[in-house]
């Protein structure tokens, strides 16, 4: 015995009272039908997922990604010192200088530009690039501590292009920049 669903009982009138009431028809859904429109509702709703999960993975794809060179370095342990009631240093004002490897570089030279970081990170990317044998600097940028690693300064020609394949093959994703 197949069960049955009835949707509607009468149609409602006209209140001018002219037309008469007639009977509506009781709407008859049996179980196949039910389930054929979840079926379909479920059908839809993964096809939606589906595409939407397809075009998340295109949009990541397109991304750039650029690899970041992390460099761990491990310290001694410090040695303890054996005074104990010694008399603390006199407070002094400190002075903070850009490091040494922070130069601006000269009007007209050209540089390859791998980064533009913080301080810190601008510094340990300098450190790395001049222990591959780059002639490497950071330079300030406009944003104030942001600080551009740059790898030069170099010649036009058969430099610039050994120099870039060598950066590409180390991990770094240079562009030229004539200051």
């Amino acid at each position: 015995m197949a069960s049955t669903t009835v949707i509607a009982d009468t149609i409602p009138t006209q209140e001018a009272g002219l037309a008469t009431p007639e009977p509506a028809q009781p709407l008859t859904l049996g179980i196949r039908q039910v389930a054929l429109v979840g079926f379909v509702i479920v059908t839809m709703l993964a096809l939606v997922t589906s595409i939407s999960y397809s075009a998340g993975r295109i949009v990541k794809s397109n991304i750039p990604q650029s690899p970041v060179a992390v460099h761990v370095v491990r310290a001694a342990p410090a040695a303890l010192p054996r005074q104990v009631n010694a008399a603390p240093a006199p407070a002094t004002q400190q002075t903070v200088h850009p490091p040494a490897l922070s130069r601006t570089p000269a009007p007209g030279s050209l540089f390859f530009q791998v980064a533009a970081v913080d301080q810190g990170m601008a510094e340990v990317s300098v450190e790395f690039l001049l222990r591959k044998g780059f002639a490497a600097r950071m330079a300030p940028s406009r944003t104030e501590g942001i600080f551009r690693v740059l790898v030069g300064p170099l010649s036009d020609g058969a430099e610039t292009s050994r120099v870039k394949g060598q950066l590409e093959a180390a991990g770094f994703h240079p562009f030229a920049q004539r200051y």
